[in-house]
């Protein structure tokens, strides 16, 4: 079982997300913001942290950005609905794993997780 931290601003789909995650079996904890989840990270024994990239306050980057100072190998997958080639390969070079466009399928973000 994997442990993976959701971070989105809009409650239904970090909901769905979430729920989907657990359905697959996986621990997950969700939060409306980066910081809560970057003291989440802080603790250890995260697997995956999947994150919105537009949210108020602390942007998808800045929590990738510091989520892998604190933890370097917790993979790290930034979903948008603002998603150009530029944003993509942005987030890929400061160490995001993949970059998902919404809307998507629930079935590729899990397949993707696997």
């Amino acid at each position: 079982m994997s442990k993976i931290l959701v971070i989105d601003d809009e409650a239904i789909l970090r909901d769905a997300i979430a729920e989907a995650l657990r359905r697959a079996d996986h621990a997950v904890d969700a939060f409306d913001s980066g910081r809560p989840a970057l003291d989440a990270v802080a603790q250890g024994g995260i697997d995956l942290v999947i994150s919105d990239l537009k949210m108020p306050g602390m942007d998808g980057v800045s929590v990738l950005e510091e989520a892998k100072r604190i933890a370097p190998d917790v993979p790290f997958i930034i979903v948008t609905a603002h998603g150009t080639v530029e944003t993509a390969v942005g987030a890929m070079k400061k160490g995001a794993y993949d970059f998902i466009i919404k809307p998507f399928k629930l079935e590729e973000l899990e397949t993707l997780v696997e």
